[in-house]
């Protein structure tokens, strides 16, 4: 990290100990940046050391002899503006996440009594391995993750895009500061759906494995009738089945919502007095969950997974696991990003830049701000979340207290330009939408309609 970024940080009122934090991550993250791409040749070498390093010497073997055997195409092609995933890495790590995906299917089909059809070109050794594997790893799979390389010279460095977004102009319009494709400027490839939509395009395109999701796609798929271990609960555990049939009725009725072109803003900030004086009226106790709309859904199906793996080893399901049913329920018809600023599981290794960033970077009163932002259809929205340090000592009263601001872009979707003002008002049906809704299926609705808040 240059003295220039040092100097930066320290400008924007951050404290010496927190650029010192913010500079010792900034550094273990420059060894996940591929300058130039290697090719295919010392892709493998990549591969096998990754795999090898993190896993037993017989899964990593498995996994490899997977990558090899499918023969990828040499050619490499860069799209993305800014830090794109490192393409001969990104070839052999979506195989391998396929191969994941393939056997947390088998495994999760299995806990419910289903036959999973398809040649696997494995024998059955070697598929009750990977079906372990995806048990085993399957919401871990940060050894997958391919680093990323710059589209050209002038790519800012990550000191720099961190300078930016915690100066309030963050570069990136899909995700802030990284996920799991790399830091990218452009968004013409983003979309958010609601989540059986999201779950069928993971499973059918994306090729991508989360624990759980293969008992959520099969049930929004099949007759809960026809399921197996679905149609022995109804004798078993009846309380149980009447909940999974709920579910799976409301995963077939959803209405299917896709919107593309969509930028997402989840970054951290830190606002000059100035602002914070402007919103300092406007203290309240009330509170909005405005993250959950920033992270890919990933949790959120390991409930489905623990329930049938109960069920598998005939264990009575307990009232908490399901109530999460109804939890789930309330989250279908929500908006998911697709590749969201909050993107599981391929990221540990440089979501801490934006992560980790969140809530933990003030200035050295304690102030700052996390913007949720979403574009879409020539305009912009965002909420801005303020936190007044506890460090404050003036105005008094206003130390850890949390104001509310809203900006709309008329005519930019990417939270440029001109901007209108207003207050976040508690009583107002959009705010009741996004406790409804969640924040990005409520601002999506606004902006497609070309209200004004």
């Amino acid at each position: 990290m240059n003295k220039e970024n040092q100097i930066n940080f320290t400008s924007l009122g951050v404290s010496d100990s927190q650029v010192e934090m913010l500079i010792n991550h900034l550094d273990a993250a420059e060894k996940y940046i591929i300058q130039a791409d290697p090719g295919n040749e010392k892709a493998y070498s990549w591969l096998f050391e990754s795999l090898h390093s993190a896993l037993s010497k017989e899964d990593a073997d498995l996994l490899y002899k997977i990558a090899v055997e499918a023969k990828i195409d040499s050619k490499v092609e860069y799209l993305e503006q800014g830090y794109d995933s490192c393409q001969s890495h990104r070839k052999l790590a979506k195989i391998v996440g396929e191969a994941i995906l393939s056997g947390g299917l088998h495994y999760e089909a299995g806990l419910l009594g289903l036959q999973m059809e398809g040649e696997t070109g494995l024998s059955s050794d070697e598929l009750v391995r990977l079906k372990q594997i995806a048990n085993r790893y399957g919401a871990a799979q940060d050894f997958l993750f391919p680093g990323v390389t710059p589209s050209s010279s002038e790519t800012p460095t990550l000191g720099e895009l961190a300078y930016l977004a915690l100066s309030g102009k963050p570069e990136t319009t899909v995700r802030s500061l990284t996920g799991v494709g790399g830091l990218r400027f452009d968004k013409d490839w983003n979309y958010a759906t609601d989540l059986v939509t999201f779950v069928n395009l993971k499973v059918t395109e994306d090729k991508r494995y989360y624990p759980g999701i293969g008992v959520f796609y099969f049930l929004s798929v099949y007759d809960p009738e026809i399921i197996p271990a679905v149609a022995a609960l109804k004798m078993s555990q009846p309380k149980l089945y009447l909940a999974i049939v709920e579910l799976a009725s409301v995963l077939k009725k959803t209405p299917k919502s896709e919107y593309g072109g969509v930028s997402v803003l989840c970054s951290a900030y830190l606002p000059p007095w100035s602002e914070l004086k402007k919103v300092q009226g406007l203290i309240t106790d009330a509170s909005l969950d405005l993250a959950q709309a920033f992270h890919s859904p990933s949790y959120e199906f390991v409930v489905l997974k623990t329930i049938f793996e109960k069920v598998a080893k005939e264990e009575v399901v307990d009232d908490f696991l399901i109530a999460s049913l109804a939890d789930l329920i309330k989250k279908v018809g929500h908006c998911w990003s697709f590749n969201s600023t909050i993107h599981l599981p391929w990221t540990a290794q440089l979501a801490g830049l934006s992560n980790d960033l969140i809530g933990r970077i003030t200035n050295t009163q304690g102030d700052h701000c996390i913007r949720y932002g979403v574009g879409y259809g020539g305009g912009s929205l965002e909420i801005r979340e303020y936190f007044f340090g506890g460090q404050r000592k003036f105005p008094q009263g206003l130390a850890g207290q949390k104001a509310y601001g809203v900006r709309w872009y008329p005519n930019s979707e990417v939270f440029e330009g001109g901007f209108h003002e207003s207050t976040l008002d508690f009583s107002d049906k959009f705010v009741q939408e996004i406790v409804d809704k969640g924040f990005l299926a409520a601002a999506l609705g606004l902006l497609k309609s070309k209200h004004e808040i």
